[in-house]
């Protein structure tokens, strides 16, 4: 049985304080997750703006990607780790970012068996 994730992206607002988005903005997400923080900065560096999410879970950026696409800005999202941020730069044809942030907390969607690192559950009675 299928459940659906559902994801309340931590620290919103205070984030969003921080980081300032607005029109025009270029921000790079290092850990885009389901696209919770990432959707609300789309919608905020537009016209002009762009969005680079970075995600090693391929999962994670599929269904960020269906909840960037809404926005209708502009986004570009790569498979790869936080680490390798020069090269996702480089393949983006970005410089420079007004903006770079990671979310370095643990996914609750990592905590289901089968995540990423995590070996299915062990239902066999002890």
């Amino acid at each position: 049985m299928d459940r659906e994730i559902r994801h309340i992206p931590v620290l919103l607002q205070p984030l969003l304080e921080v980081v300032r988005p607005r029109a025009g903005m270029v921000i790079i997400d290092c850990t885009v997750g389901l696209g919770g923080h990432s959707s609300e900065f789309l919608k905020r560096v537009s016209p002009g703006g762009r969005l680079i999410g970075i995600d090693f879970d391929p999962g994670n950026l599929e269904l960020a990607r269906a909840k960037l696409k809404v926005t209708g800005a502009r986004f570009d999202l790569f498979h790869n780790n936080f680490a390798a941020l020069p090269t996702v730069m480089t393949e983006a044809g970005v410089e420079r970012a007004d903006a770079i942030v990671a979310d370095l907390g643990v996914a609750s969607p990592l905590q289901r068996p089968g995540a990423i690192g995590r070996a299915p559950a062990d239902s066999r009675a002890a």
